[in-house]
C-alpha cells in the first residue's frame, strides 16, 4: 500500500505539472500570503509594467480586485480540501452533484496523504476567468509548488469548472463520472 500511495503521489505531481498552464495576458496579479492578506497588487503587462490598486469596496458598489482574487482563491481552497465537507462545495463547482462520489473517493485517497488541501498564493483577473497559483498540502507538507489552474465567474460566484476538477482528481487516480 506504501508503494502505491507513493505511486499516486508522483502520479499526482506529474498531471498536475503537466495540466498547468501559464500566460501573460495583462490582466490582474494578486499575490497572497498563506493567511489570505494580500502581499501585492496591481495589474501586470507582458512589458512588466504593474500599477498598483487599493483593497475594499470600489465607487460603483463592485468588490476591488483584491476582494476579487480573495475570492478566487476561497473557491479553491472550498473545493479541492480533502476535510472540507461537499456540500460546501456546490457554489464553486460546476456539475457538483454528479461529482459527488468523485470526491467521496478523493477524501478516501488523501486520507493516505494525512488530507490533500491545496494553498492559493496567485491570482490573475481577466475578465470572467482567473488563472491560480496554488501549492498543493499532503497534510501540514507542501507537496508541490507553483502550480496553475482556473476558475470562471458564473453569476457572480467564482466557480472551478467540472474539466479542471476532473483534471485534478485523475491527478489522485480518482475518476469522475463521463459527461
Amino acid at each position: 500500500m506504501a508503494i502505491f500511495k507513493k505511486m499516486t503521489g508522483a502520479l499526482l505531481v506529474s498531471i498536475l505539472v503537466a495540466s498547468a498552464c501559464g500566460g501573460d495576458d495583462g490582466g490582474q496579479v494578486r499575490n497572497m500570503d498563506s493567511d489570505g492578506s494580500a502581499r501585492a497588487s496591481g495589474s501586470a503587462s507582458a512589458s512588466g509594467s504593474a500599477s498598483g490598486s487599493g483593497s475594499g469596496i470600489t465607487s460603483a458598489g463592485n468588490p476591488s480586485p483584491d476582494a476579487e482574487a480573495e475570492a478566487v482563491m476561497e473557491s479553491y481552497r472550498i473545493v479541492f480540501d480533502s476535510a472540507t465537507p461537499f456540500d460546501e462545495k456546490l457554489p464553486y463547482l460546476e456539475d457538483a452533484e454528479r461529482l459527488r462520489n468523485t470526491f467521496e473517493s478523493y477524501v478516501e485517497t488523501a486520507q493516505g496523504f494525512g488530507g490533500i488541501s491545496l494553498d492559493p498564493t496567485a491570482v490573475e483577473i481577466s475578465g470572467d476567468t482567473a488563472e491560480v497559483t496554488y501549492d498543493v498540502i499532503f497534510g501540514e507538507r507542501t507537496a508541490y509548488s507553483d502550480l496553475t489552474g482556473e476558475a470562471v465567474r458564473k453569476d457572480g460566484v467564482w466557480t472551478v469548472t467540472r474539466e479542471r476538477f476532473c483534471t485534478f482528481m485523475s491527478s489522485s487516480r480518482v475518476s469522475c463520472p463521463s459527461g
